[in-house]
């Protein structure tokens, strides 16, 4: 059996987010939302990166941005796939009730998926981006239910291991 209110994908930008949200989403009947496409829609449609500069001088203007467009989705039924930096609106997250799915990438794949990051609109909290990377792998895996471990896999064989292992997480009560 599938979990109700749905699914949240986070990792790191690169590691699948929204590819295989959408596949999840399209295989189980479940409506797909993107969180940053959802901010890109505030801002008629702005690239994330051009909005992200927006913000350089305070990103913590844009992680309130971030967080309030997580707080406006309603989760039933939902499959979600977050920004990479959602981790850092923990709160919101646990308060949705969804199961967390965390993607996660080596740091070597981030390098090679990801090349140039400047048009990525990844927000660096950290001096650079290994630094950022290996803070959100902290809270990435505190706030997964689920962790599946994306490297070299095909996104077949990684739509495959997730469907397998949905139904067997609604035993758990992760929402205490």
């Amino acid at each position: 059996m599938l979990h109700q209110r749905g699914y949240i994908f986070i990792g790191m930008s690169g590691s699948g987010k929204t590819t295989l949200g959408r596949l999840i989403a399209r295989e189980i009947g479940y409506e797909f939302l993107d969180s940053d496409k959802l901010i890109e829609k505030k801002f008629n449609y702005l690239n994330l990166y051009k909005i992200v500069d927006q913000y350089q001088e305070d990103l913590t203007k844009f992680l309130e941005l971030e967080k309030k467009v997580l707080n406006e989705i309603e989760f039933k039924k939902t499959v979600l796939a977050t920004g990479g930096s959602a981790c850092y609106s923990e709160d919101v997250i646990r308060e949705k009730k969804a199961i967390v799915i965390y993607l996660h990438i080596s740091w070597d794949l981030l390098k090679e998926r990801i090349g140039d990051f400047s048009e990525r609109g990844v927000i660096l909290l950290r001096k650079d981006l290994k630094s950022e990377y290996m803070h959100r792998k902290k809270i990435y895996q505190r706030l997964a239910n689920l962790k599946i471990n994306c490297d070299r896999k095909p996104i077949s064989s990684l739509k495959k291991e997730i469907l397998t292992k949905l139904p067997l997480m609604k035993n758990h009560d992760f929402f205490k």
